[in-house]
């Protein structure tokens, strides 16, 4: 069963066309409605499991039904399903689900004073999901890699809004104190790389690939593949003559989730959420509460850790991570939990608020003896109500893990690509195999999909076609996903971000 957000219900509850009688009835019927969303189960539990088995086809479909039933959510269920589509070489499916969600997350940002009163009333699963700021940027990274996967053409277009949408995000936020806590966030640099790399192969884009890796550089000043990137544009050829270049792009594991914890309410919380209170009510105290539920994080423990690659069926390296997403999402939640926890505090203080403003006018409008009953049933209308709220776990729980990346310089020609998951130990998994054709002086690029240990065939840019014996026509592999085999990925930035924007 999906659940429903109740929040056309909620006004009912305080309109002329349905107006119960008296302020405790109301309460009541929140109540009512706070237990019947708390109550309903969601199947994401089962769509993760069938997408960590490798049914991607079932999380496909699973998450295609919940896009119709729930259209509220219907951009979060895209994002997650664009991962299972791309393990099914069909990534202008793919590219579609994540432009919508895309362009729905940045309608969201910043909530209405509906959004924040349904907040309050009961959690903040009653509101459209506006996803996490870390979600919103690398939603930007994997449209450039679906769309590379069908020709590219708005490929460079895609990864220059990554860096930049983060920028936007980290210096639009400043808390009630005065501070920008969002200014701590780990940048994503694989925007950056992934620009380099698509202009590295045309002449006349050096130097937007030059800057792209000083960028990406920047971020990870650690990186050898990186490096090697800058010098190579800087100094050296992009290949030898005769030879073209393999860019594995790898997608490792599946990155973090939300899972509801007790928290104690921190000093500069408390501090936070009181500026806001005095600021709205402009009178009396918040209460003094010491732990509020709040959405964690949490990791898997069983991702693989990498990806092998083999060429012809030799061993060549193995993939070096350029965005560790659990990373980022880990700087995210430390840098804002203090922000997380007071608006915990302030719905907890306004339900308080409510029951106590009812027991007082309910103090004013009847007896003495028959206020004591009442005001011991309200404070257990309140309980209930409190009891009722939960944290909001909703989340973009198929984002991998771990962006990686490969380069691989190899003789023009058709190469079998060979991909497998790897683990701490000695620990791997089934290789994937997929057939390209390098081209003289040109990329190819291949992407690699490992959620779990159970991998999706590799999609490219560039797949081998063969002719089939007695025919004269060529066909592309089922398992290969492009119909542009023989596109660049060369655009310019200005004409792409007009086509990207459409």
């Amino acid at each position: 069963m999906v659940p429903m957000a109740p929040s056309s219900l909620f006004s009912k509850v305080f309109t002329r066309r349905f107006r119960p009688k008296g302020l405790p009835t109301r309460l009541a019927l929140l109540f009512v409605l706070a237990g019947g969303w708390s109550c309903s189960s969601s199947p994401m539990p089962e769509i993760r499991r069938a997408y960590a088995s490798g049914n991607f086809q079932r999380a496909s479909e699973m998450l295609a039904s919940l896009e119709k039933r729930d259209p509220s959510n219907a951009h979060l269920y895209g994002m997650e399903r664009s991962l299972p589509l791309l393990a099914m070489a069909r990534p202008a499916e793919a590219e579609k689900e994540l432009r919508n969600a895309r362009d729905r997350l940045d309608e969201l940002t910043g909530k209405g004073a509906w959004e924040w009163f349904s907040s309050m009333l009961l959690d903040d699963r009653q509101n459209d999901y506006e996803g996490a700021d870390y979600e919103k940027v690398l939603v930007r990274a994997l449209l450039s890699v679906s769309n590379l996967m069908r020709g590219g053409q708005d490929a460079d277009a895609y990864a220059y809004q990554v860096l930049e949408k983060q920028l936007e995000i980290m210096g639009s936020f400043e808390a009630p104190n005065g501070k920008k806590p969002k200014k701590a966030y780990k940048l994503v640099a694989f925007g950056s790389y992934l620009r380099g790399i698509l202009n590295s192969d045309d002449a006349m884009h050096l130097e937007i690939a030059k800057s792209a890796f000083k960028r990406a550089l920047e971020i990870e000043p650690e990186n050898p593949l990186i490096r090697r990137a800058l010098d190579r544009v800087e100094n050296g050829k992009h290949s030898r003559k005769g030879n073209g270049v393999v860019h594995v792009l790898a997608f490792v594991g599946r990155g973090p989730y939300r899972v509801e914890v007790d928290a104690p309410v921190t000093a500069l919380a408390f501090q936070i959420a009181q500026i806001v209170w005095q600021h709205n009510r402009r009178t009396g105290a918040i209460p003094n509460l010491t732990r509020v539920p709040i959405p964690a994080l949490a990791f898997h423990q069983d991702n693989p850790e990498t990806v092998g690659i083999r060429v012809d069926g030799r061993p060549v390296g193995e993939a070096l991570t350029v965005t560790d997403v659990e990373l980022c999402a880990e700087k995210e939640f430390a840098a804002m939990k203090d922000y997380i926890l007071s608006r915990a505090v302030l719905r907890r203080a306004f339900k308080l608020a409510v029951v106590e403003t009812a027991k007082e006018v309910n103090r004013k409008s009847r007896g003495r003896e028959k206020n004591l009953g009442l005001n011991l049933g309200l404070d257990l209308l309140g309980m209930l109500w409190t009891g009722a709220e939960a944290a909001d776990l909703r989340c973009w729980s198929f984002v991998p893990a771990r962006l990686q990346a490969f380069r691989i310089e190899l003789p023009a020609g058709v190469h079998e690509i060979s991909l497998e998951p790897l683990g701490k130990g000695g620990l791997h998994g089934g290789a994937r195999r997929v057939r390209v054709r390098v081209r003289d002086g040109f990329n190819t690029y291949v992407l690699g999909l490992f959620p779990s240990w159970i991998g999706a065939v590799p999609l490219t840019s560039d797949p081998a076609e063969e002719l089939p014996p007695a025919r004269s026509d060529s066909r592309i592999s089922p398992a290969s996903n492009s119909s542009a085999s023989n596109s660049s990925a060369s655009n310019s930035s200005a004409s792409s971000l007009k086509k990207a924007n459409k």
